[in-house]
Formats: C-alpha cells, sequence, structure tokens
C-alpha cells in the first residue's frame, strides 16, 4: 500500500482501462479486480509477490542452515576420519 495525498491518484495514474483484459460483464462485482489497480499485469503480479517473500524469508533461512551445519560439523568431521582410517587403511 503507497500512502497518496488524494483518494484514487494512484490508481487514475496506473490503471489503463483496457477493455479487452478486463472485461466489467462479471457475474461478481467487478471493484474487487485488481488487475488494472496494479503495476504488472496477469500472473507477473503473482511472481512479484512471490520474490518479495523470498526475499523476506531467505535470510532466516540461510541463518537457520547454517546453525545446522555449525551443529553438524563436529559430528560430520568425527565420522568422516573414523571413515578414512578404516576403509582406507584396511585398503593399503
Amino acid at each position: 500500500m503507497v500512502p497518496m495525498p488524494r483518494q484514487g491518484e494512484l490508481e487514475s495514474v496506473n490503471e489503463l482501462g483496457a477493455d479487452y483484459l478486463y472485461q466489467k460483464d462479471k457475474m461478481y462485482d467487478t471493484s474487487y479486480d485488481t488487475g488494472d489497480k496494479a503495476i504488472q499485469c496477469g500472473r507477473h503480479n503473482d511472481v512479484f509477490k512471490l520474490w518479495l517473500m523470498w526475499r523476506s524469508k531467505v535470510n532466516k533461512f540461510t541463518n537457520i542452515l547454517s546453525h545446522v551445519f555449525q551443529q553438524l560439523c563436529p559430528f560430520i568431521f568425527t565420522h568422516l576420519i573414523v571413515y578414512d582410517i578404516v576403509y582406507f587403511d584396511s585398503t593399503k
């Protein structure tokens, strides 16, 4: 939501009123259609929302993942050393 000084100013600037895209002969109230009120058209709006969500969540996910890897590091290191000693020493 973008705060504007006058009601409907952003909508009047962005809307194209393309009748071939946003037909008014729907069986429901067309005031709920956001297609003509959005910066993008069609499915691009969904992709933009997905991208914004990804940008906001990816840092949290990366922090959790790095914490898990730090916790697993000693365990994996120990098992790699044991594997190296048992497997490679037995092949000599």
